[in-house]
């Protein structure tokens, strides 16, 4: 069943009333006064007076004298200097029912002529009432929204700055553990029983794996409040592989997994941040690691017309398309169970999304549950920001 129709609500509208003749101004007052919409009204007999009124006041709309042929297109002209967005409607001094003539368009004003006068001239009023509510409504929903964004910006950088705080407090103390348990481990201060070295080594191993947690979090807040900035500088892409692979090598023999690598031989440098982009390769490969049995871990650089593309490909587990739409979120993991079988922060991988972003780059992943999986680093030939590029004399 359809719902009838908004009665038109109370408006302080103001009307331009261009009329030579005093008894047809207040004939339209009086059709006018029917309307269900307020309104006030100025009135001008001349084209000098119209002008005036037109650079002293805003109008919602303009009714002018059928009859007054002469001056009509000098209104129509005094409305376009004036940039007013005003409809012009046309009257009958006779007030008949019917009036005849034809509908001027000109620009971004327009002529209705109206065939009864009372009911056009109440949808006009109803337009430009619903007009100025829709305006107003726009622009309080708007300034909400600036203010909720503002609101959130706010409490994104209070959030990253607190947990950049927290880090550097919980880092300090878990440096020291690590620090002593390693003295102990080593044996300085006398020999321990099997037991001890036992307990002492899951201290150590689950300090380390609190520290990486806190680096990565303390790097993903300084990014969020735009406080990383990379040093861009010209590398050696063979240095750059061989340090990222030597430092998950000792994880991958202990597994019994082969490490490759593979330059093409048309690449030798490349220009990016050396810390960032080794820690971009050794999450990667540590991943890689993480998740292969059985098989290979290969590190292979490639280069297409504008971009070095750094490919790790494993024999491992695999991804499922399902888990590959949240692989690049913030503390999402592939096993997530309560008995998981692979350690790990569920960071690495966002980390090195944002980081690559930071670069201009992309990260892209090919896999299939069961048939291992390839993560490729696209890395800009040319850095978007060359003026932070140092270039580096290389041998």
């Amino acid at each position: 069943m359809s719902q009838p129709p908004l009665a038109p609500q109370p408006a302080n509208l103001r009307l331009l009333i261009v009329s030579e003749s005093s008894l047809d101004v207040e004939l339209i007052i009086k059709r006018l006064n029917k309307v269900a919409v307020a309104f006030s009204y100025d009135i001008a007999a001349t084209p000098a007076a119209c002008q005036k009124l037109l650079q002293e006041q805003i109008y919602d709309a303009v009714l002018l004298d059928n009859s007054l042929e002469e001056m009509s297109m000098q209104i129509l002209k005094l409305l376009q200097q004036s940039k007013q967005e005003i409809p012009l409607n046309l009257f009958n001094s006779s007030l008949e029912n019917k009036t005849d003539g034809k509908c001027i368009n000109a620009e971004s004003n327009q002529i209705y002529l109206l065939e009864r006068i009372a009911d056009q001239t109440a949808i006009a009023l109803y337009n430009a009432q619903t007009y100025k509510r829709l305006e107003q409504l726009v622009r309080e929903r708007t300034q909400e929204l600036e203010q909720e964004k503002q609101l959130s910006k706010i409490a994104n950088r209070t959030k990253s700055e607190f947990i950049a705080t927290m880090s550097h407090e919980l880092r300090t103390p878990l440096t020291c553990i690590l620090g002593f348990s390693r003295l102990l481990l080593d044996q300085v201060f006398g020999r321990l029983n099997q037991k001890q070295q036992e307990y002492l080594s899951g201290i150590s191993s689950s300090g380390n794996h609190l520290l990486e947690l806190i680096n990565d979090v303390l790097d993903l807040s300084k990014i969020e409040v735009g406080q990383e900035e990379l040093t861009l500088e010209t590398l050696l892409v063979e240095e750059i592989c061989l340090d990222a692979v030597k430092i998950v090598r000792e994880r991958a023999q202990k597994k019994g997994l082969k490490i490759l690598v593979y330059i093409a031989p048309n690449i030798t440098t490349c220009i990016a941040d050396n810390h960032r982009l080794e820690q971009i390769l050794v999450n990667l490969l540590s991943n890689a690691v993480k998740f292969t049995e059985a098989g290979s871990v290969t590190l292979k650089v490639e280069k297409t017309a504008d971009t070095i593309l750094f490919s790790v490909i494993d024999t491992g587990i695999g991804i499922s398309e399902a888990q590959q739409t949240i692989l690049f979120e913030a503390f999402q993991q592939l096993d997530s169970g309560l008995n998981r079988q692979y350690e790990g922060t569920g960071l690495g991988l966002a980390l090195c999304r944002k980081l690559t972003l930071l670069h201009g780059g992309e990260i892209t992943v090919k896999s299939k549950l069961l048939s291992g999986s390839c993560f490729t680093l696209h890395l800009p030939i040319q850095p978007l920001d060359s003026s932070k590029t140092t270039q580096n004399s290389l041998p």
